[in-house]
């Protein structure tokens, strides 16, 4: 998994409201529809569950951000944190 800092970024790039430790963060919170498509994508088939779709998870965040910015996992895991620019 991502460090908890990156995927907060990945949160503020693609949402206005805070990523808080207890907050659950919405869908319908995210801005940009192909955003929303992708988390779509992710909650229906990557990961599926049956509840809570309109719900965005660390995990998701974690997908998002390794399809959108097109970084794997182990590359992730690699990096300094001081490093991270999530310019896509």
């Amino acid at each position: 998994m991502a460090p908890r800092s990156t995927l907060c970024r990945v949160w503020q790039v693609i949402s206005d409201r805070h990523f808080g430790p207890k907050s659950k963060l919405r869908v319908s919170w995210i801005r940009d529809p192909w955003y929303r498509y992708l988390h779509m994508l992710i909650a229906t088939s990557i990961a599926p569950r049956e509840e809570s779709r309109e719900c965005c998870n660390q995990g998701d965040l974690f997908f998002l951000y390794c399809l959108y910015w097109g970084e794997t996992w182990w590359s992730i895991l690699a990096l300094p944190q001081t490093s991270l620019g999530l310019v896509p």
